[in-house]
């Protein structure tokens, strides 16, 4: 975690601890986002030590370790890029198994739907989740359609055709995340699906796309529907005006779902964890947290970073502030990276994970985590009271002032001076023996390569 990140979630953890002005719903959203004020606050607890975290350091960077998260996908400075890169990791090795073992190669499919300025983010959010329960479960009612590619008259489900396709192109492994935008139009929430499909039936792909675009526009109308008529119950009039206005601009759903192509209209096709979309298909489904929203749209990271710099001016910091906690609300509880075919692709990537290509590469990422030197370390009280400090000293970032201390040459004077000012012990002598420290050092590593092999 670099100083950023900590400066970010400082700022966020005190704005949630200290600003009620922020919340909506009488102060309600305070207690479901309390694990994000609690978030890095505490030592872990582990069978071979006492509590403690430790701030150490590489050549290029210093980071905390050993304390506890809160392990969020959906709104933590913290935890978000952490278990992202892990989520990317995961595809990554999917991505690379299944083109050498199976011989199936990956593609992107993106899902969208309407939104303007007054439709909140609950209301998109629950459309898109409702749509995509309709689209890919449900297979009702016949239609008739002539593919682009061969010319051949199709017969298939409207409601719900994502189950066919899948059949017909065999499609067995399929990653989905869900992404969130805010521009103009308010929030846009979106799916992008990576989907995997033997090398015989690459050529068919983009000959499905506009009937599973009529599908899922079926599907995002029905539910945006039924949304506005169950919410104005007693005044259809202005139920019907509302989906008039939402549906003016995608009056056939044109925009709605498209699969990924390059500059010359051809399908992009993953035989390796290289470019989709001009970015490896791992980081185009889990890079959010460092993405560049199109022009004009913002992701919630974005946001929360533009709040942290206009701290000094209260009215922007706080509407921004707004915005990132209605989208952290709206989504806490759900996953933003879902697996289908969960117990395959798991065994996939464990047993490619085995493979020499992987382990060769592991021991490097081990070698360099264990390089790390310790520069001290703080008990479990101590860094309780350090991260209380935190929440209430305001404009101060203890956290990321020492990791910019632990860079310098002269870190352990900077560091004691540091903290003397807020009576904060630090402990520059040795935790134990060096066998323990190099537990600690490695431990994160060796857990997750314990898993791969079933060995935790």
């Amino acid at each position: 975690m670099n100083t950023s990140d900590h400066r970010l979630a400082s700022f966020l953890q005190r704005q949630l601890a200290t600003n009620p002005s922020i919340f909506g719903k009488m102060n309600g959203d305070r207690e479901l986002l309390k694990g994000l004020r609690l978030c890095g606050s505490q030592a872990v607890r582990t069978p071979m030590m006492k509590p403690a975290v430790f701030l150490v350091k590489s050549d290029e960077s210093a980071n905390f370790t050993m304390s506890q998260h809160c392990h969020s996908t959906w709104a933590c400075p913290y935890c978000t890029p952490r278990i992202m890169a892990a989520k990317g990791s995961d595809i990554a090795v999917q991505i690379d198994a299944l083109a050498k073992w199976k011989g199936e190669h990956a593609f992107m499919v993106t899902f969208t739907l309407p939104h303007l300025p007054f439709m909140s983010i609950y209301a998109t959010y629950t459309i898109l989740l409702q749509a995509w329960d309709y689209f890919s479960r449900r297979n009702k009612g016949q239609k008739k359609y002539v593919r682009k590619d061969t010319g051949e008259v199709v017969t298939y489900n409207l409601n719900g055709n994502l189950p066919q396709f899948k059949r017909d192109l065999q499609i067995k492994n399929m990653v989905r995340v869900y992404e969130f935008t805010w521009g103009i139009n308010s929030w846009h929430p979106h799916i992008h699906a990576l989907m995997w499909t033997p090398k015989q039936n690459w050529n068919k792909v983009l000959g499905y796309e506009q009937m599973l675009r009529k599908s899922w526009w079926h599907a995002v109308k029905k539910f945006t529907t039924k949304y506005y008529v169950e919410r104005y119950p007693d005044d259809p009039e202005k139920a019907q005006k509302i989906l008039s206005e939402i549906f003016l601009d995608y009056k056939q759903g044109d925009r709605a779902l498209w699969i990924s192509k390059d500059k010359h209209g051809k399908l992009i096709l993953q035989k390796s964890s290289h470019y989709i979309s001009g970015w490896t298909g791992d980081m185009e489904l889990t890079g959010s947290p460092i993405k560049r929203a199109q022009f004009g749209h913002y992701n919630p990271e974005q946001i929360l970073r533009a709040a942290y710099f206009n701290r000094n001016f209260p009215q922007i910091r706080d509407d921004l502030l707004k915005l990132y906690i209605e989208y952290a609300v709206a989504t806490k509880g759900h996953r933003r990276v879902e697996f289908a075919n969960k117990a395959e692709s798991k065994k996939l990537r464990d047993a490619w994970k085995r493979t020499n290509e992987y382990i060769m590469s592991f021991k490097k990422k081990a070698m360099a985590k264990a390089k790390k030197q310790l520069v001290c370390w703080f008990n479990a009280q101590e860094w309780s009271h350090l991260s209380w400090l935190e929440l209430t000293i305001p404009d101060v970032n203890i956290k990321a002032t020492l990791l910019e201390h632990a860079m310098e040459p002269d870190f352990k004077q900077k560091i004691s001076t540091f903290l003397e000012q807020y009576d904060i012990k630090c402990h520059f002598e040795p935790y134990t023996s060096d066998e323990v420290m190099q537990a600690i050092l490695t431990y994160h590593m060796e857990r997750e390569h314990a898993k791969a092999l079933n060995m935790a």
